[in-house]
Protein backbone atom coordinates (compact mmCIF):
# COMPACT_ATOMS: atom_id res chain seq x y z
CA UNK A 1 0.00 0.00 0.00
CA UNK A 2 2.83 2.40 0.89
CA UNK A 3 4.63 1.30 -2.29
CA UNK A 4 1.62 2.32 -4.31
CA UNK A 5 1.51 5.68 -2.60
CA UNK A 6 5.21 6.37 -3.25
CA UNK A 7 4.79 5.32 -6.88
CA UNK A 8 1.97 7.78 -7.22
CA UNK A 9 4.23 10.44 -5.70
CA UNK A 10 6.92 9.88 -8.34
CA UNK A 11 4.35 10.08 -11.10
CA UNK A 12 2.99 13.35 -9.76
CA UNK A 13 6.33 15.20 -9.25
CA UNK A 14 6.30 16.73 -12.73
CA UNK A 15 2.65 17.61 -12.37
CA UNK A 16 3.33 19.36 -9.04
CA UNK A 17 6.21 21.34 -10.54
CA UNK A 18 3.98 22.45 -13.39
CA UNK A 19 1.26 23.46 -10.97
CA UNK A 20 3.74 25.49 -8.87
CA UNK A 21 5.01 27.24 -11.99
CA UNK A 22 1.46 28.05 -13.02
CA UNK A 23 0.69 29.40 -9.54
CA UNK A 24 3.83 31.57 -9.57
CA UNK A 25 3.03 32.89 -13.03
CA UNK A 26 -0.50 33.73 -11.90
CA UNK A 27 0.83 35.53 -8.79
CA UNK A 28 3.29 37.51 -10.97
CA UNK A 29 0.51 38.42 -13.39
CA UNK A 30 -1.71 39.57 -10.54
CA UNK A 31 1.10 41.68 -9.09
CA UNK A 32 1.82 43.25 -12.49
CA UNK A 33 -1.83 44.11 -12.92
CA UNK A 34 -1.94 45.71 -9.49
CA UNK A 35 1.16 47.78 -10.26
CA UNK A 36 0.33 48.83 -13.81
CA UNK A 37 -3.43 49.19 -14.02
CA UNK A 38 -4.78 52.40 -12.52
CA UNK A 39 -7.96 52.33 -10.45
CA UNK A 40 -11.06 53.28 -12.37
CA UNK A 41 -12.04 56.08 -10.02
CA UNK A 42 -8.97 57.04 -8.03
CA UNK A 43 -9.67 59.12 -4.95
CA UNK A 44 -8.10 62.58 -5.06
CA UNK A 45 -5.63 63.23 -2.26
CA UNK A 46 -7.31 64.74 0.73
CA UNK A 47 -6.35 68.29 1.58
CA UNK A 48 -5.56 69.11 5.17
CA UNK A 49 -8.18 71.30 6.69
CA UNK A 50 -7.09 74.87 7.17
CA UNK A 51 -6.79 75.97 10.74
CA UNK A 52 -6.19 79.29 12.32
CA UNK A 53 -4.12 77.68 15.06
CA UNK A 54 -0.38 77.59 14.23
CA UNK A 55 1.07 74.09 14.01
CA UNK A 56 3.45 74.83 16.88
CA UNK A 57 0.50 75.37 19.23
CA UNK A 58 -1.57 72.50 20.76
CA UNK A 59 -5.08 71.77 19.50
CA UNK A 60 -8.10 72.22 21.67
CA UNK A 61 -7.92 69.36 24.25
CA UNK A 62 -11.70 69.15 24.70
CA UNK A 63 -12.30 68.58 20.99
CA UNK A 64 -9.47 66.05 20.86
CA UNK A 65 -10.84 64.15 23.87
CA UNK A 66 -14.34 64.13 22.39
CA UNK A 67 -13.08 62.68 19.10
CA UNK A 68 -11.03 60.06 20.93
CA UNK A 69 -13.98 59.03 23.09
CA UNK A 70 -16.23 58.81 20.04
CA UNK A 71 -13.74 56.60 18.18
CA UNK A 72 -13.30 54.38 21.24
CA UNK A 73 -17.05 54.02 21.68
CA UNK A 74 -17.47 53.11 18.01
CA UNK A 75 -14.69 50.52 18.25
CA UNK A 76 -16.17 49.00 21.38
CA UNK A 77 -19.56 48.84 19.72
CA UNK A 78 -18.13 47.04 16.68
CA UNK A 79 -16.22 44.62 18.94
CA UNK A 80 -19.34 43.80 20.95
CA UNK A 81 -21.25 43.13 17.73
CA UNK A 82 -18.50 40.94 16.27
CA UNK A 83 -17.63 38.87 19.39
CA UNK A 84 -20.79 36.73 19.46
CA UNK A 85 -20.49 35.98 15.76
CA UNK A 86 -16.79 35.11 16.16
CA UNK A 87 -17.50 32.83 19.13
CA UNK A 88 -20.28 31.12 17.22
CA UNK A 89 -18.03 30.53 14.21
CA UNK A 90 -15.40 28.95 16.48
CA UNK A 91 -17.94 26.68 18.15
CA UNK A 92 -19.74 25.52 15.07
CA UNK A 93 -18.06 22.94 12.80
CA UNK A 94 -17.42 24.15 9.28
CA UNK A 95 -20.33 23.42 6.98
CA UNK A 96 -19.92 20.94 4.17
CA UNK A 97 -18.92 22.95 1.12
CA UNK A 98 -17.40 22.22 -2.24
CA UNK A 99 -14.15 20.19 -2.39
CA UNK A 100 -10.81 21.97 -2.41
CA UNK A 101 -9.39 22.52 -5.88
CA UNK A 102 -5.72 21.61 -6.48
CA UNK A 103 -4.33 25.00 -5.50
CA UNK A 104 -6.50 25.28 -2.40
CA UNK A 105 -5.62 21.71 -1.41
CA UNK A 106 -1.87 22.26 -1.72
CA UNK A 107 -1.98 25.47 0.30
CA UNK A 108 -4.19 23.92 2.95
CA UNK A 109 -1.97 20.84 3.35
CA UNK A 110 1.19 22.97 3.57
CA UNK A 111 -0.40 24.91 6.37
CA UNK A 112 -1.78 21.81 8.07
CA UNK A 113 1.69 20.22 8.17
CA UNK A 114 2.83 23.24 10.19
CA UNK A 115 -0.31 23.60 12.28
CA UNK A 116 -0.63 19.98 13.41
CA UNK A 117 2.65 20.12 15.37
CA UNK A 118 1.87 23.44 17.07
CA UNK A 119 0.39 23.77 20.54
CA UNK A 120 -2.36 25.96 19.14
CA UNK A 121 -3.20 25.17 15.53
CA UNK A 122 -4.69 28.62 14.94
CA UNK A 123 -1.17 30.14 15.25
CA UNK A 124 0.07 28.49 12.07
CA UNK A 125 1.96 31.19 10.15
CA UNK A 126 0.67 30.18 6.73
CA UNK A 127 -2.86 31.03 7.77
CA UNK A 128 -1.76 34.65 8.09
CA UNK A 129 0.53 34.82 5.06
CA UNK A 130 -1.78 33.13 2.58
CA UNK A 131 -5.14 34.13 3.97
CA UNK A 132 -6.20 30.56 4.72
CA UNK A 133 -9.03 29.79 7.13
CA UNK A 134 -7.77 29.33 10.71
CA UNK A 135 -6.89 25.73 11.50
CA UNK A 136 -8.67 25.90 14.84
CA UNK A 137 -11.85 25.15 12.89
CA UNK A 138 -10.64 21.80 11.54
CA UNK A 139 -9.16 21.16 14.99
CA UNK A 140 -12.57 21.69 16.57
CA UNK A 141 -14.16 19.40 14.01
CA UNK A 142 -11.59 16.64 14.53
CA UNK A 143 -11.90 16.57 18.33
CA UNK A 144 -15.18 14.70 17.99
CA UNK A 145 -13.39 11.68 16.47
CA UNK A 146 -13.06 9.49 19.58
CA UNK A 147 -16.72 10.05 20.44
CA UNK A 148 -18.03 8.87 17.08
CA UNK A 149 -15.49 6.15 16.19
CA UNK A 150 -14.32 4.92 19.63
CA UNK A 151 -11.34 5.81 21.84
CA UNK A 152 -9.12 2.83 20.98
CA UNK A 153 -8.74 3.08 17.21
CA UNK A 154 -5.19 3.12 15.83
CA UNK A 155 -4.78 6.29 13.78
CA UNK A 156 -2.36 4.71 11.32
CA UNK A 157 -4.77 1.88 10.57
CA UNK A 158 -7.89 3.98 10.33
CA UNK A 159 -6.38 6.60 8.01
CA UNK A 160 -4.02 4.53 5.87
CA UNK A 161 -6.01 1.31 5.60
CA UNK A 162 -9.34 3.10 5.74
CA UNK A 163 -8.35 5.43 2.91
CA UNK A 164 -7.06 2.55 0.78
CA UNK A 165 -10.21 0.48 1.22
CA UNK A 166 -12.39 3.53 0.62
CA UNK A 167 -10.68 4.37 -2.68
CA UNK A 168 -10.74 0.78 -3.92
CA UNK A 169 -14.37 0.35 -2.93
CA UNK A 170 -15.26 3.49 -4.86
CA UNK A 171 -13.37 2.13 -7.87
CA UNK A 172 -15.04 -1.27 -7.40
CA UNK A 173 -11.57 -2.87 -7.51
CA UNK A 174 -12.00 -4.92 -4.31
CA UNK A 175 -14.67 -7.23 -2.99
CA UNK A 176 -14.86 -7.21 0.81
CA UNK A 177 -17.50 -9.93 1.01
CA UNK A 178 -16.36 -13.17 2.66
CA UNK A 179 -17.03 -15.15 -0.52
CA UNK A 180 -15.21 -12.74 -2.84
CA UNK A 181 -11.62 -12.98 -4.13
CA UNK A 182 -8.78 -12.41 -1.68
CA UNK A 183 -7.37 -8.92 -1.28
CA UNK A 184 -4.16 -8.75 -3.33
CA UNK A 185 -2.48 -5.94 -1.35
CA UNK A 186 0.45 -7.61 0.49
CA UNK A 187 0.33 -5.34 3.53
CA UNK A 188 -3.31 -6.23 4.13
CA UNK A 189 -3.14 -9.97 3.45
CA UNK A 190 -3.00 -10.77 7.18
CA UNK A 191 -6.24 -8.94 7.92
CA UNK A 192 -9.55 -10.81 7.65
CA UNK A 193 -12.16 -9.16 5.48
CA UNK A 194 -14.35 -8.61 8.52
CA UNK A 195 -11.65 -6.33 9.95
CA UNK A 196 -11.30 -4.48 6.65
CA UNK A 197 -15.05 -3.93 6.60
CA UNK A 198 -14.93 -2.64 10.18
CA UNK A 199 -12.08 -0.23 9.40
CA UNK A 200 -13.91 1.01 6.31
CA UNK A 201 -17.08 1.63 8.33
CA UNK A 202 -15.11 3.59 10.95
CA UNK A 203 -13.36 5.60 8.22
CA UNK A 204 -16.69 6.55 6.70
CA UNK A 205 -17.96 7.70 10.10
CA UNK A 206 -14.77 9.74 10.44
CA UNK A 207 -15.13 11.65 7.19
CA UNK A 208 -18.81 12.23 7.85
CA UNK A 209 -17.96 13.74 11.25
CA UNK A 210 -15.18 16.03 9.97
CA UNK A 211 -16.45 18.20 7.08
CA UNK A 212 -12.98 19.50 6.17
CA UNK A 213 -11.82 15.93 5.49
CA UNK A 214 -14.69 15.62 3.04
CA UNK A 215 -13.39 18.68 1.19
CA UNK A 216 -9.84 17.23 1.15
CA UNK A 217 -10.89 13.74 0.07
CA UNK A 218 -11.04 14.16 -3.74
CA UNK A 219 -7.48 15.50 -4.03
CA UNK A 220 -6.20 13.25 -1.23
CA UNK A 221 -7.51 10.13 -2.96
CA UNK A 222 -6.41 11.33 -6.40
CA UNK A 223 -2.72 11.51 -5.49
CA UNK A 224 -2.50 9.38 -2.31
CA UNK A 225 0.72 11.17 -1.33
CA UNK A 226 2.36 9.52 1.67
CA UNK A 227 3.25 12.88 3.26
CA UNK A 228 -0.37 13.99 3.05
CA UNK A 229 -1.62 10.73 4.53
CA UNK A 230 0.89 11.15 7.37
CA UNK A 231 -0.30 14.64 8.26
CA UNK A 232 -3.95 13.51 8.29
CA UNK A 233 -2.88 10.61 10.53
CA UNK A 234 -1.17 13.06 12.90
CA UNK A 235 -4.29 15.20 13.00
CA UNK A 236 -6.44 12.15 13.75
CA UNK A 237 -4.13 10.90 16.51
CA UNK A 238 -3.79 14.28 18.17
CA UNK A 239 -7.49 15.11 17.98
CA UNK A 240 -8.46 11.64 19.21
CA UNK A 241 -6.30 12.05 22.33
CA UNK A 242 -7.46 15.61 22.94
CA UNK A 243 -11.16 14.83 22.75
CA UNK A 244 -10.81 11.76 24.95
CA UNK A 245 -8.69 13.76 27.42
CA UNK A 246 -11.34 16.47 27.62
CA UNK A 247 -14.05 13.94 28.43
CA UNK A 248 -11.92 12.18 31.05
CA UNK A 249 -11.18 15.51 32.74
CA UNK A 250 -14.85 16.50 32.64
CA UNK A 251 -16.14 13.23 34.11
CA UNK A 252 -13.32 12.47 36.58
CA UNK A 253 -14.53 14.85 39.29
CA UNK A 254 -18.17 13.97 38.79
CA UNK A 255 -18.36 10.20 38.33
CA UNK A 256 -18.22 9.22 42.01
CA UNK A 257 -21.32 11.35 42.58
CA UNK A 258 -23.23 9.01 40.29
CA UNK A 259 -22.46 5.78 42.20
CA UNK A 260 -25.62 4.05 43.41
CA UNK A 261 -26.07 3.61 47.15
CA UNK A 262 -25.70 0.12 48.62
CA UNK A 263 -25.98 -1.17 52.17
CA UNK A 264 -22.62 -1.21 53.94
CA UNK A 265 -20.85 0.63 51.09
CA UNK A 266 -19.61 4.19 51.70
CA UNK A 267 -19.59 6.52 48.70
CA UNK A 268 -16.17 8.23 48.63
CA UNK A 269 -15.51 11.92 48.14
CA UNK A 270 -15.70 12.90 44.49
CA UNK A 271 -12.06 14.10 44.67
CA UNK A 272 -10.75 10.63 45.58
CA UNK A 273 -7.33 10.11 43.97
CA UNK A 274 -7.31 7.86 40.94
CA UNK A 275 -4.84 5.38 42.48
CA UNK A 276 -7.21 4.88 45.41
CA UNK A 277 -10.09 3.83 43.20
CA UNK A 278 -10.61 0.46 41.57
CA UNK A 279 -10.21 -2.53 43.89
CA UNK A 280 -8.93 -0.31 46.72
CA UNK A 281 -12.33 1.29 47.22
CA UNK A 282 -15.43 -0.79 47.91
CA UNK A 283 -17.77 1.59 46.07
CA UNK A 284 -15.77 1.62 42.83
CA UNK A 285 -14.89 -2.08 43.14
CA UNK A 286 -18.58 -2.96 43.36
CA UNK A 287 -19.22 -1.25 40.02
CA UNK A 288 -16.26 -3.09 38.42
CA UNK A 289 -17.37 -6.43 39.84
CA UNK A 290 -18.98 -8.76 37.28
CA UNK A 291 -22.72 -8.52 37.78
CA UNK A 292 -23.13 -12.28 38.21
CA UNK A 293 -20.61 -12.22 41.10
CA UNK A 294 -22.00 -9.18 42.90
CA UNK A 295 -23.80 -11.15 45.60
CA UNK A 296 -20.49 -12.83 46.46
CA UNK A 297 -18.86 -9.39 46.54
CA UNK A 298 -21.54 -7.94 48.79
CA UNK A 299 -21.13 -10.83 51.24
CA UNK A 300 -17.46 -9.95 51.88
CA UNK A 301 -16.10 -6.95 49.89
CA UNK A 302 -12.68 -7.01 51.61
CA UNK A 303 -12.09 -10.66 50.74
CA UNK A 304 -13.26 -10.21 47.15
CA UNK A 305 -11.10 -7.09 46.57
CA UNK A 306 -8.01 -8.77 48.07
CA UNK A 307 -8.47 -11.76 45.78
CA UNK A 308 -8.59 -9.49 42.75
CA UNK A 309 -5.61 -7.37 43.83
CA UNK A 310 -3.33 -10.38 44.52
CA UNK A 311 -4.30 -12.04 41.24
CA UNK A 312 -6.23 -14.98 42.66
CA UNK A 313 -9.47 -13.88 41.07
CA UNK A 314 -9.31 -13.12 37.37
CA UNK A 315 -11.71 -10.54 36.00
CA UNK A 316 -11.31 -9.67 32.35
CA UNK A 317 -12.96 -8.22 29.24
CA UNK A 318 -15.45 -11.09 28.94
CA UNK A 319 -17.17 -10.09 32.19
CA UNK A 320 -19.95 -7.54 32.15
CA UNK A 321 -19.32 -5.16 35.08
CA UNK A 322 -22.08 -4.06 37.41
CA UNK A 323 -21.79 -0.51 36.04
CA UNK A 324 -23.29 -1.74 32.77
CA UNK A 325 -26.49 -3.09 34.32
CA UNK A 326 -29.66 -1.52 35.53
CA UNK A 327 -29.98 -1.77 39.31
CA UNK A 328 -33.49 -3.14 38.92
CA UNK A 329 -33.53 -5.27 35.76
CA UNK A 330 -30.81 -7.95 36.17
CA UNK A 331 -31.92 -11.48 35.27
CA UNK A 332 -29.24 -14.27 35.36
CA UNK A 333 -31.38 -16.33 32.99
CA UNK A 334 -31.66 -13.45 30.53
CA UNK A 335 -28.42 -11.47 30.67
CA UNK A 336 -29.60 -9.19 27.87
CA UNK A 337 -32.18 -7.73 30.23
CA UNK A 338 -31.09 -4.42 31.75
CA UNK A 339 -27.68 -4.55 30.06
CA UNK A 340 -26.41 -1.04 29.17
CA UNK A 341 -29.45 0.54 30.81
CA UNK A 342 -27.99 1.72 34.12
CA UNK A 343 -28.83 5.12 35.57
CA UNK A 344 -25.12 5.40 36.39
CA UNK A 345 -24.18 5.12 32.71
CA UNK A 346 -26.94 7.50 31.75
CA UNK A 347 -25.53 10.18 34.09
CA UNK A 348 -22.02 9.58 32.69
CA UNK A 349 -23.35 10.04 29.14
CA UNK A 350 -25.13 13.24 30.12
CA UNK A 351 -21.98 14.60 31.79
CA UNK A 352 -19.85 13.96 28.70
CA UNK A 353 -22.25 15.03 25.99
CA UNK A 354 -24.57 17.53 27.67
CA UNK A 355 -22.46 18.82 30.57
CA UNK A 356 -22.18 17.97 34.30
CA UNK A 357 -25.17 20.05 35.32
CA UNK A 358 -27.51 18.04 33.10
CA UNK A 359 -26.45 14.81 34.85
CA UNK A 360 -27.46 15.96 38.34
CA UNK A 361 -30.95 14.54 38.32
CA UNK A 362 -31.05 14.74 42.14
CA UNK A 363 -29.96 18.36 42.39
CA UNK A 364 -26.36 17.65 43.39
CA UNK A 365 -23.91 20.38 42.45
CA UNK A 366 -20.14 20.35 42.27
CA UNK A 367 -19.78 24.09 42.67
CA UNK A 368 -17.95 24.32 39.36
CA UNK A 369 -19.04 26.80 36.76
CA UNK A 370 -18.80 26.06 33.07
CA UNK A 371 -18.91 28.26 30.03
CA UNK A 372 -18.15 25.86 27.21
CA UNK A 373 -20.73 24.90 24.69
CA UNK A 374 -21.68 21.27 25.34
CA UNK A 375 -20.56 18.55 22.93
CA UNK A 376 -24.05 17.58 21.81
CA UNK A 377 -24.72 21.14 20.61
CA UNK A 378 -21.24 21.76 19.19
CA UNK A 379 -21.39 18.66 17.00
CA UNK A 380 -25.14 18.47 16.47
CA UNK A 381 -25.41 15.10 18.24
CA UNK A 382 -29.13 14.47 18.38
CA UNK A 383 -29.14 10.69 18.88
CA UNK A 384 -27.47 8.15 21.14
CA UNK A 385 -25.91 5.42 19.00
CA UNK A 386 -23.84 2.34 19.76
CA UNK A 387 -20.55 4.23 19.31
CA UNK A 388 -21.07 7.11 21.73
CA UNK A 389 -22.80 4.73 24.18
CA UNK A 390 -19.93 2.20 24.18
CA UNK A 391 -17.47 5.11 24.33
CA UNK A 392 -19.16 6.22 27.55
CA UNK A 393 -18.92 2.69 29.02
CA UNK A 394 -15.17 2.54 28.35
CA UNK A 395 -14.46 6.04 29.72
CA UNK A 396 -16.56 5.33 32.82
CA UNK A 397 -14.81 2.02 33.49
CA UNK A 398 -11.40 3.70 33.19
CA UNK A 399 -12.36 6.42 35.67
CA UNK A 400 -13.48 3.81 38.21
CA UNK A 401 -10.27 1.76 38.04
CA UNK A 402 -6.95 2.71 39.69
CA UNK A 403 -4.83 3.10 36.53
CA UNK A 404 -3.32 6.59 36.77
CA UNK A 405 -2.99 7.44 33.07
CA UNK A 406 -5.19 6.48 30.16
CA UNK A 407 -4.49 2.96 29.00
CA UNK A 408 -6.65 0.58 27.04
CA UNK A 409 -5.78 -2.35 29.31
CA UNK A 410 -6.13 -2.98 33.03
CA UNK A 411 -4.32 -6.16 34.10
CA UNK A 412 -5.94 -9.03 32.23
CA UNK A 413 -8.67 -6.70 31.00
CA UNK A 414 -7.94 -5.94 27.33
CA UNK A 415 -9.68 -2.79 26.17
CA UNK A 416 -9.93 -3.63 22.48
CA UNK A 417 -11.55 -6.99 23.23
CA UNK A 418 -14.00 -5.38 25.63
CA UNK A 419 -14.89 -2.87 22.91
CA UNK A 420 -15.42 -5.70 20.43
CA UNK A 421 -17.67 -7.46 22.95
CA UNK A 422 -19.68 -4.28 23.46
CA UNK A 423 -20.15 -3.72 19.75
CA UNK A 424 -21.11 -7.38 19.21
CA UNK A 425 -24.11 -6.87 21.48
CA UNK A 426 -25.65 -4.68 18.81
CA UNK A 427 -25.61 -7.51 16.27
CA UNK A 428 -28.92 -8.64 17.76
CA UNK A 429 -31.34 -6.42 15.90
CA UNK A 430 -34.18 -6.39 18.43
CA UNK A 431 -31.88 -5.78 21.42
CA UNK A 432 -30.13 -3.08 19.37
CA UNK A 433 -33.37 -1.28 18.61
CA UNK A 434 -34.82 -1.63 22.11
CA UNK A 435 -31.64 -0.46 23.85
CA UNK A 436 -31.12 2.62 21.70
CA UNK A 437 -34.81 3.45 21.89
CA UNK A 438 -34.55 3.48 25.70
CA UNK A 439 -31.44 5.67 25.55
CA UNK A 440 -32.88 8.16 23.10
CA UNK A 441 -36.04 8.52 25.12
CA UNK A 442 -34.00 9.14 28.30
CA UNK A 443 -31.43 11.44 26.66
CA UNK A 444 -33.49 13.33 24.09
CA UNK A 445 -37.11 12.56 24.91
CA UNK A 446 -37.50 10.69 21.64
CA UNK A 447 -40.20 8.10 22.04
CA UNK A 448 -40.39 5.17 19.68
CA UNK A 449 -43.80 4.32 18.31
CA UNK A 450 -45.56 1.28 19.23
CA UNK A 451 -5.60 -8.40 35.10
CA UNK A 452 -0.93 -12.79 38.88
CA UNK A 453 0.75 -12.51 42.04
CA UNK A 454 -0.28 -15.94 43.47
CA UNK A 455 -0.10 -19.46 42.12
CA UNK A 456 -3.27 -20.36 44.02
CA UNK A 457 -5.82 -19.00 41.62
CA UNK A 458 -9.56 -19.09 41.97
CA UNK A 459 -10.86 -20.46 38.67
CA UNK A 460 -13.84 -19.01 36.93
CA UNK A 461 -16.97 -20.75 38.11
CA UNK A 462 -18.39 -22.01 34.85
CA UNK A 463 -18.81 -19.97 31.70
CA UNK A 464 -18.01 -16.28 31.34
CA UNK A 465 -20.95 -13.91 31.08
CA UNK A 466 -20.08 -13.33 27.42
CA UNK A 467 -20.31 -17.09 26.77
CA UNK A 468 -23.60 -17.29 28.66
CA UNK A 469 -25.21 -14.47 26.74
CA UNK A 470 -24.13 -16.02 23.44
CA UNK A 471 -25.59 -19.38 24.49
CA UNK A 472 -28.85 -17.77 25.61
CA UNK A 473 -29.22 -15.97 22.31
CA UNK A 474 -28.50 -19.16 20.38
CA UNK A 475 -31.11 -21.05 22.40
CA UNK A 476 -33.75 -18.40 21.75
CA UNK A 477 -32.96 -18.41 18.05
CA UNK A 478 -33.29 -22.21 17.91
CA UNK A 479 -36.68 -22.05 19.65
CA UNK A 480 -37.86 -19.43 17.18
CA UNK A 481 -36.79 -21.60 14.25
CA UNK A 482 -38.51 -24.67 15.73
CA UNK A 483 -41.67 -22.63 16.22
CA UNK A 484 -41.55 -21.40 12.64
CA UNK A 485 -41.03 -24.93 11.35
CA UNK A 486 -43.98 -26.21 13.38
CA UNK A 487 -46.19 -23.44 12.07
CA UNK A 488 -45.20 -24.16 8.50
CA UNK A 489 -46.04 -27.83 8.96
Amino acid sequence: MSRRMSTDQDEDEEEDEEEEEEEQEQEDDDKTEDEEEPHENPEPPRKRAKTSVPSSQPTNSKVQNRDSERRQANNEHRIQEELPRRRERRRQPAPVTKPFDRTEYKKFMRGLREAVVMEHMSNALLTLIEGLPPYDKVWTEARVISRVTGPLENSESIIRIGLWTYVNEQNQSIDLSDNGPEVEEEELAHLPKSELRRILAVFKRLINAVPTLQRLLPELTRKMKDEDVQVITKLHDRANKAGRGDDIARLKGEILRYLPHADGITIPDSRLDKDQRGWRCHATARMLCPRDLRDEFDADPDKFCNEVRNGQRIIDHDDWPTLAYSETEYDPDNLDSGLLRSTFLLKCWFCIFKGPSSARFDGQASGRKGGRRVIALTYNITRVDEYNLCYTVLIARFLLNSVAEWHANDGCFIGTRFWANLMSLFEDKKWHEDTLAWWNEMAFGIKRPGHAMSTATIPRNGQSMMSKIQAQRAARLQLERQGSAASAA
